[in-house]
């Protein structure tokens, strides 16, 4: 197929074939899970399940990919799916647009996920699934703090490993007490910035190249620990 020809230059017809018989779960579809999402699908990842019960505001239109005006007010799970019928129509997508939380998750996740895709702002959400995936055995990489940054200089490590970085201190305390001993992250390797007005700020890439970041873990993970 032309579409996907530049990438099976890249990654052979055998690696377009793995990553079309790959199944990952997003949950959490901001400025981080949105850009995960986007380059899963175009890189042709077959089928994606996507969890999120929030919807579009103009806040985020600085910095989220799937946002737009004329989806203002529209769920973010629906929105990823239509787009996904535009930009990458061979990728399946499974919308759930609700919140993952521990009431939720066995309804969310199950075994035959290749891959997890942790973009959750909720400290108890985000710990509820990944001790469920490390349990489970699924693999799973979380992003951490995307905001404040304007110079980032993201880099995947193991929880454990982060320095800077305040909700990567809250989740090894989670963590280490749920007795998880490690996590695959996508953290900034430097201190945040103060923000002007004390509310959290961010940028248009910040959290884009956190999520292309994760998306390439996933990716280069499944064509080469298949």
């Amino acid at each position: 197929m032309v579409r996907t020809q530049r990438t099976e230059q890249l990654i052979g017809a055998e690696g377009v074939n793995t990553l079309a018989a790959a199944s990952v779960l997003i949950v959490g579809l901001g400025g981080v899970g949105g850009c995960v999402f986007e380059m899963l699908a175009r890189a042709g990842i077959g089928h994606l399940t996507v969890v999120d019960g929030d919807v579009f505001d103009e806040s985020n239109l600085n910095r989220q990919i799937l946002s737009e005006s004329a989806n203002i007010g529209k769920p973010k799970a629906a929105a990823a799916a239509a787009r996904a019928e535009r930009i990458a129509p061979a990728c399946s997508v499974t919308a759930l647009c609700m919140r993952y939380s521990a009431e939720t998750a066995d309804t969310i996740l199950h075994p035959s996920f290749d891959y997890v895709a942790d973009c959750i702002d909720s400290v108890a959400d985000k710990t509820d699934l990944i001790v469920r995936c490390s349990r489970r055995g699924i693999p799973v990489i979380s992003a951490m703090g995307a905001g404040n940054r304007l110079t980032p200089k993201f880099c995947i490590t193991d929880i454990y490993d982060t320095t800077d970085d305040g909700l990567a201190r809250v989740m090894r305390k989670k963590l280490r007490a749920a007795g998880i001993a490690s996590l695959l992250t996508v953290c900034d390797a430097a201190p945040p910035l103060c923000s002007v007005s004390g509310a959290p700020g961010s940028i248009s890439y910040a959290p884009n190249l956190s999520g292309c970041l994760m998306a390439q873990k996933i990716i280069t993970d499944l064509l080469w620990n298949e």
